[in-house]
């Protein structure tokens, strides 16, 4: 009984922070500051700053998808499915400035990764 308890109190804290994680999204249209980049950013840059932006990402996307697979409820899947749209639409975002490359010359890596 102990531990059912303790697990229920695990799952009431992950569902909390990934709600706190929720926040209001931009108008459409508004720039935000994650989603432009540098001026002057070389193809190396770009792909280093892209990686470390994923990667301090990630840790949500993959807490809510778990929570999501682990809590089979509307509750869960709404904060999955939330995440799921902030990720892909930072990586719309992602997409767009790797345009920019398009024909320049870079690493053999920068390629791979564009």
């Amino acid at each position: 009984m102990k531990h059912r308890h303790l697990l229920l109190a695990s799952a009431i804290a992950v569902a909390t922070l990934a709600l706190a994680a929720c926040k209001k999204e931009a108008a459409p249209g508004t720039d935000t500051a994650s989603s432009s980049a540098p001026a002057g950013e070389t193809a190396d840059q770009f792909v280093a700053r892209i990686n470390a932006e994923f990667k301090a990402a990630y840790p949500e996307m993959t807490s809510a998808q778990w929570l999501s697979s682990t809590y089979i409820n509307s509750d869960s899947e709404r904060i999955a499915a939330k995440a799921n749209e902030r990720s892909l639409t930072q990586l719309n975002s992602w997409i767009e400035q790797a345009a920019k490359f398009d024909g320049k010359p870079m690493s053999e890596d920068s390629k791979r990764a564009i």
